[in-house]
C-alpha cells in the first residue's frame, strides 16, 4: 500500500517464466529451488498493477482501448516509469473531451509533449472550431519543438498573469488563464506560429502585457480603437442624412430614380453607420474589451444591423447600372422608373438574407459584433465590388470611344467636356467604392488566413475606413456643386480684376454692322431679350429643363439640377444644337444677315 516510496529492488518476469518458477518451487518443495528462465529487456518498467492503476513506459504503451500513457514527470524521477495508464479524458457526461489532452483543466497533472502526443494519438484528440476568424483550423498535432530557446512562445511573455482564473475563449469556455500559462510553459511552441499569435493576441483577457488585441497594448491606443471608427462613423450619418434629404426634399425630385436609389443608399447606410458607432459597447462584457458593456444578445443585433448596412454597398450597384444605362443606351427617367423594382428590390433582399443567414456567426471582432465566419461573409461586398468597377470601366471605355468618334462635329469640345466631367464623376464614385470597402475586407481576410493579429495601424485604418461610406457619397454628391461654385467665383473675380478688359472683350463681340440699331445691338449683346424668338426660347427653356432630369446632366451622381452639376462654361445639351440649327434655318430663309 505504500507503493510511492517503496525503493526495493524488484524483478518483473512474463507469465510463462513465473509458471516455471512456481512449478519448480512446488516439484522441489523448498524455496530454495532454482529455475531455468529466459530473460529479456523489455524497459524500464513491466506492467503492473496498483492503487493507482497500470503503469506504463516509452516501451511499454497501454494496452487497453481507450487509454494513453499520461508520462507524469513526477512520476518518472521518484521511479524511473513514465506513469499509469489513464483513460481518455471525457467530461461529466461521458463525453470525449479532447481539449483535456492539451489544457491541464482540473486534474492537476501538467502537460508536456509526451503527454499531449500519446493522448492525441491513442485518444483521437482533435479539436475542430467552427468557422471562426480567431480559432485555429484544428488542433491535433502542434509543432513543437524550437531550435533557440528564445523562439520560445509564451503566453504572458513578462510572466504578469494578473486574472488567473478567467476564461480565454479561444479553444472553448474551459480553459483558464493559468491552463494556458502552463501549457505554454511546459510546451516548446515556435512564437511565430499562427497559435502562438492567437494565443498572445488574447492574453489581455488575464491581465498580461504585451502585444494586446489587435494590436492596442496601451489603454490610450485602446481608446483611439474605439473613439476613432465612432467619429468616422458620425460622419458617415452626417452625410448620409444630407443625401436623404437633398434628394426627397422637392417632388420633382422624388420622381427621378436615381434620387430614389441614393435616398434608399443612405437610409441603409445611417442603418449601419448607427451600429458601427456603438463599436464595443455590445460586446459581451466577459471579453474584457475596452468599453464593452454588452452581452450575447446585444452583439448579435449589432452585428445584424452591420450587415443590414452592407445594403448601401450592394445599392451602388443598382447605381452603376443606372449610370450604364443611361449614358451607354440613352435610357430616360420614365423608362427607368417602370424598371424601378429592378433597381431597388435586388440589394434589400440580397442584404437581408445574408444579414439573416449569419445569426449564428456574430461575434466579437475587437472592434465589434459582426459575422465571424470565415471568408464567405466577404464574398458578397468583394462582387459588389468586381461589378461595380466592371460596369464603371465599360461606361468610361464607350465615353471615350463616343468622344473621339464625335470630334468631326462642330459642337466636339463640349461633347469633350461633357465625357470628361462623366469620366471624372465615375471615377470619383468608383473610388469611393474601393476607399471603403478594401481596407477592410483585406483585413478580414488576413484575420481569416492567421494574419494580422497585431498589426495595430492597419487594423485602425481599416477600421476607420469601414463606416465612412455614407461620408464619401456625400462628397461624391455635393462635388459637381462645389465644382460649379469655384467656377462661378472665379469669374466673378476675374471681372472684377480687369473691368476693362473685360468690358472691351465684350464689345468685340458685338461686331457691329452698318445696319445695326441700338436695340439690336443690345439683343446681340444678351442685354434684351429677343422679341421675335421669344416664344422659341421658351420653348427651349423648357426642353433644357427636361433635359436636366433625363440628360447628360442627370447621369451625375448628386446633380440633379444643370446648374449645380455643369459649370455654365461646361453645359451643353441637344436644346442647344436644335435651337441654334433653327435660328440659322430662320435667318436663311428671311434672308438676314448674320449675327
Amino acid at each position: 500500500n505504500s507503493y510511492d516510496v517503496l525503493n526495493i529492488p524488484i524483478l518483473c518476469v512474463g507469465k510463462e517464466d513465473g509458471q516455471r518458477i512456481k512449478a519448480a518451487i512446488i516439484s522441489s518443495g523448498s524455496s530454495g529451488a532454482i529455475a531455468s528462465l529466459e530473460v529479456s529487456i523489455a524497459g524500464q518498467a513491466c506492467h503492473r498493477i496498483s492503487p493507482r492503476g497500470t503503469t506504463c513506459s516509452d516501451s511499454i504503451p497501454c494496452t487497453s482501448t481507450n487509454m494513453f500513457c499520461p508520462f507524469d514527470k513526477t512520476v518518472s524521477k521518484l521511479q524511473n516509469i513514465n506513469g499509469w495508464c489513464n483513460a481518455c479524458p471525457v467530461d461529466e457526461f461521458g463525453n470525449p473531451t479532447p481539449l483535456a489532452c492539451y489544457f491541464e483543466l482540473d486534474d492537476g497533472v501538467p502537460r508536456d509533449v509526451k503527454f499531449i502526443e500519446d493522448c492525441v494519438t491513442n485518444c483521437d484528440a482533435q479539436i475542430k472550431f467552427s468557422s471562426c476568424k480567431f480559432c485555429p483550423d484544428k488542433l491535433d498535432a502542434l509543432h513543437f519543438g524550437i531550435e533557440d530557446p528564445s523562439d520560445k512562445c509564451l503566453f504572458c511573455p513578462n510572466y504578469d498573469l494578473k486574472y488567473p482564473e478567467r476564461i480565454v475563449p479561444l479553444f472553448g469556455d474551459k480553459v483558464q488563464c493559468w491552463s494556458m500559462q502552463a501549457f505554454y510553459e511546459y510546451v516548446d511552441v515556435n512564437r511565430n506560429s499562427q497559435n502562438c499569435q492567437l494565443a498572445q493576441s488574447m492574453n489581455y483577457i488575464c491581465g498580461c502585457g504585451g502585444v494586446g488585441y489587435a494590436g492596442a497594448n496601451t489603454d490610450a491606443k485602446k481608446e483611439v480603437l474605439v473613439w476613432m471608427p465612432r467619429a468616422m462613423a458620425m460622419f458617415s450619418i452626417f452625410g448620409s442624412f444630407f443625401i436623404l434629404y437633398d434628394t426627397i426634399r422637392t417632388p420633382l425630385k422624388q420622381k427621378k430614380l436615381l434620387n430614389q436609389m441614393l435616398a434608399t443608399l443612405s437610409f441603409f447606410d445611417i442603418v449601419g453607420s448607427i451600429a458601427y458607432a456603438f463599436t464595443t459597447l455590445p460586446i459581451p462584457e466577459e471579453n474584457y474589451l475596452y468599453g464593452s458593456k454588452g452581452n450575447d444578445k446585444t452583439c448579435m443585433a449589432q452585428g445584424f444591423f452591420i450587415q443590414i448596412g452592407t445594403i448601401a454597398c450592394f445599392m451602388n450597384v443598382s447605381i452603376s447600372v443606372y449610370y450604364l444605362l443611361t449614358i451607354d443606351y440613352g435610357w430616360k427617367n420614365e423608362r427607368l422608373m417602370n424598371k424601378r423594382p429592378w433597381f431597388v428590390m435586388p440589394p434589400i433582399v440580397v442584404g437581408l438574407v445574408f444579414a439573416c443567414v449569419g445569426i449564428p456567426f456574430y461575434d466579437n471582432l475587437y472592434l465589434w459584433c459582426n459575422n465571424a465566419a470565415r471568408y464567405w461573409p466577404e464574398i458578397p461586398v468583394i462582387l459588389a465590388i468586381l461589378a461595380a468597377t466592371t460596369i464603371m470601366i465599360n461606361i468610361c471605355l464607350n465615353v471615350r470611344k463616343t468622344t473621339q468618334a464625335s470630334a468631326q462635329y462642330t459642337y466636339s469640345r463640349n461633347s469633350v467636356q461633357i465625357s470628361k466631367m462623366v469620366f471624372e464623376q465615375a471615377c470619383w464614385f468608383t473610388g469611393a467604392f474601393y476607399v471603403t470597402w478594401v481596407p477592410y475586407l483585406a483585413m478580414q481576410y488576413m484575420w481569416s488566413s492567421g494574419k494580422a493579429f497585431t498589426n495595430y495601424g492597419f487594423i485602425l485604418y481599416a477600421a476607420s475606413s469601414v463606416p465612412l461610406q455614407g461620408f464619401w457619397n456625400f462628397v461624391v454628391y455635393a462635388r459637381p456643386r462645389y465644382l460649379n461654385q469655384i467656377h462661378r467665383s472665379s469669374r466673378i473675380l476675374s471681372r472684377a480684376a480687369n473691368p476693362i478688359s473685360s468690358l472691351r472683350n465684350s464689345m468685340r463681340r458685338l461686331s457691329i454692322g452698318s445696319q445695326g440699331t441700338i436695340e439690336e445691338i443690345a439683343r446681340r449683346a444678351s442685354w434684351l431679350p429677343r422679341k421675335e424668338t421669344a416664344g422659341r426660347d421658351n420653348i427651349n427653356g423648357n426642353q433644357e429643363a427636361n433635359q436636366s432630369q433625363e440628360g447628360p446632366d442627370a447621369v451625375v451622381l448628386g446633380s440633379d439640377d444643370a446648374d449645380d452639376a455643369i459649370p455654365p462654361s461646361h453645359k451643353v445639351t441637344f436644346s442647344h444644337f436644335s435651337s441654334k440649327r433653327h435660328r440659322d434655318q430662320s435667318k436663311h430663309e428671311t434672308n438676314d444677315s448674320p449675327e
